[in-house]
């Protein structure tokens, strides 16, 4: 027996939320071929987060956007960004006014009956909740793509790490090379002088002390390590933002 699973995308591009009735066993790939209909943006370029910041995984069906044992209308929510841009200059979806509260907003000395009074104001509340549900939604959006960041600069962070471990293994191997082979160099000239030579060899060590030495420039890591770091700042940087933090608070101060 199948249940109806309903996942809601917000287009982060548009501010816009496009609801997906899953298909049984859809896989993540038909799902996003889905996705590029309704918004335009390449299954290649479509980045899909979870409120935790975890990307879907290509490998799961597409019902893995449905978290067991959690309920609402918005609960399924899916952030949709598109890695081809860096800066979203929509436009953006916004809610309009009705006509009755447009109508005061455009003339607020205007006098109105209590009862028509009355109704303008639970249509402006009504407005004003729907803001607020709309940038609170906007804000775990950012927090969600802050989260995915955080997890890639940790994983950057390692095999930076890993890196520097490997060059330092190199350099010394590379060092215990050259001594290995500028020794053997000094016996073969000595070796040269009872008439004992042989032209081959003597070619291959000059070979491999070539190779040895190319190594040793691949090795010089230090620029990767500055412009890994300097990354690793900036990301820092955007994690002190006040938009990085939970804005629950802020939001239900409203």
């Amino acid at each position: 027996f199948f249940f109806l699973q309903i996942v809601h995308i917000l287009n982060m591009t548009s501010a816009k939320i496009i609801s997906f009735l899953l298909h049984p066993e859809e896989s993540l790939h038909s799902f996003q071929i889905r996705i590029e209909f309704e918004t335009g943006i390449s299954t290649g370029n479509q980045e899909l987060l979870l409120e935790t910041g975890i990307c879907l995984d290509p490998r799961k069906p597409a019902s893995q956007c449905v978290i067991d044992g959690v309920r609402g209308w918005d609960s399924y929510m899916v952030y949709l960004f598109d890695k081809s841009k860096t800066v979203y200059d929509g436009p953006f979806a916004s809610r309009s006014l009705s006509d009755c509260v447009n109508y005061i907003v455009q003339d607020s000395k205007i006098q109105l009956p209590i009862p028509q009074l009355r109704k303008v104001w639970a249509e402006a509340v009504h407005y004003v909740i729907g803001l607020k549900e709309d940038y609170s939604r906007l804000f775990q959006g950012q927090r969600a793509a802050m989260l995915s960041l955080l997890r890639y600069n940790a994983n950057l962070i390692k095999m930076k790490n890993n890196m520097v471990s490997a060059s330092q293994q190199l350099k010394a191997k590379l060092e215990f090379f050259h001594q290995s082979i500028r020794l053997d160099l000094e016996r073969y000239s000595d070796q040269m002088a009872y008439g004992i030579s042989s032209e081959k060899m003597l070619k291959a060590w000059k070979e491999m002390q070539e190779k040895a030495s190319q190594c040793a420039q691949a090795e010089d890591i230090g620029y990767l390590d500055e412009q890994i770091m300097a990354l690793h700042t900036e990301i820092v940087e955007l994690q002190k933002s006040p938009y990085a933090r939970r804005q629950g608070e802020v939001m239900e101060s409203l």
